[in-house]
């Protein structure tokens, strides 16, 4: 058995020699069809992947470059507005002033500070009454001016404007009045006391507009009362046509359209 075996081997290795050494008759083998091609390898690596270089010595420093031009820029939006701040504390109450009737306004405010105010009603019906009385007394208008003088049945009232005969006319005929018109000794002194060391003259109202030479009242009636300085009137350089009252308490006729006191007078 093991004689058959070794032999059996030493057979095929001689027919596998032979069948190595051999070469097959020419013309009896063809080329084989080619296979197809293989696929690509993966690429290479890129040569940057390579390490870095050390860093070279620092160049020296450059020269300072020009300064650049300082421009400003646009104005920003405009931001929301903030929330409103805490409300303060309640002020103390101011002192009450001294008590005075030097206007009829003050009267009355004088005299609400004597009320009860946590009645409003009654301090209500108080104001009333006084605004009532006053709304229909010409001492209502009088008292509308800084300065007013009781005389006879009417006051002479002025607030120490300076102006023409004529804007003086409509300045007391706006306020509920007329220009002042002495007609009496009286009311003449009266006049006078209101005039002071810095306005000499107050105008009257009395003109010569119609008819040179005679002055009367703007409403064309003849004047009752007259208090001409001496060699007055003269109409000088031909264009005083308007009266004034100096503070000697003499009349002289002027330019109309000089400045002097404006006087009104409120009646009844």
């Amino acid at each position: 058995m093991a004689l058959s075996t070794l032999y059996l081997t030493v057979l095929l290795l001689s027919l596998a020699s032979r069948a190595l050494t051999e070469v097959p008759p020419s013309g009896l083998c063809s080329a084989g069809v080619p296979g197809s091609p293989g696929h690509n390898g993966e690429p290479g690596r890129d040569g940057r992947d390579g390490k870095d270089g050390r860093d070279g010595a620092s160049g020296a420093k450059g020269d300072c470059g020009e300064p650049g031009k300082a421009i400003q820029g646009p104005p920003g939006e405009m931001g929301p507005a903030g929330s409103p701040g805490p409300k303060g504390e309640k002020g103390d109450v101011g002192e009450r002033g001294t008590k005075g009737c030097g206007h009829l306004h003050a009267c009355i405010s004088a005299s609400l500070y004597l009320v009860d105010f946590e009645n409003s009603s009654y301090a209500f019906f108080i104001f009333f009454l006084f605004y009532w009385d006053a709304k229909n007394n010409y001492l209502f208008t009088a008292a509308s001016f800084r300065i007013f003088r009781k005389v006879g049945l009417k006051y002479y009232a002025t607030d120490g404007m300076k102006d023409t005969f004529d804007a003086g006319l409509k300045f007391c005929r706006d306020a509920g009045g007329d220009l002042v018109l002495p007609k009496s000794e009286t009311e003449n002194e009266v006049l006078v006391h209101m005039l002071t060391s810095d306005i000499q003259v107050g105008w009257i109202r009395a003109t010569d507009r119609k008819t040179e030479g005679i002055f009367l009242d703007t409403d064309d009636s003849e004047l009752t009362f007259t208090k001409w300085k001496l060699g007055e009137p003269n109409n000088y350089k031909g264009r005083e046509d308007c009266v004034m009252l100096s503070k000697h308490s003499e009349w002289n006729d002027c330019p109309c359209d000089g400045k002097s006191l404006v006087v009104c007078e409120i009646m009844n």
